[in-house]
């Protein structure tokens, strides 16, 4: 059900910061197809960001409690060579924290977003 033009809903900073990568990932998408969000989806985005930046706290790692999904992922491999550092590094990394992965049984996935955004900063 959508809600109507002049309403709101409130959402926490946990979902609030899933939804918000969801739709990074979108925008990223159609930028790559060379289209764009309709304006109001962008400002959902701006809405969704500062949502997404408020503490919570019932936790002081939020993302321990909450992890989106992974929606694109690379092997360590290709992450190294993005990064332009060795797999090992990035096995390191996802150790501390600092990039984000899943384990699966032929390794690591890492998610492709974190990386690109990482290499963009």
């Amino acid at each position: 059900m959508l809600l109507p033009p002049d309403s709101y809903a409130v959402v926490s900073s946990l979902p609030a910061g899933w939804l918000l990568q969801l739709a990074r990932a979108e925008r990223d998408r159609l930028a790559e197809r060379g289209r764009r969000l309709a304006p109001v989806l962008e400002s959902v985005i701006v809405d969704l960001s500062r949502a997404a930046s408020c503490s919570d706290r019932r936790s002081e790692r939020p993302s321990e409690r909450f992890r989106a999904p992974i929606v694109e992922a690379m092997t360590t491999r290709e992450a190294a060579a993005v990064l332009g550092i060795t797999s090992r590094a990035v096995i390191g990394r996802i150790h501390r924290g600092t990039l984000r992965a899943e384990r699966t049984d032929g390794g690591w996935l890492v998610d492709r977003v974190d990386v690109e955004a990482r290499v963009a900063s």
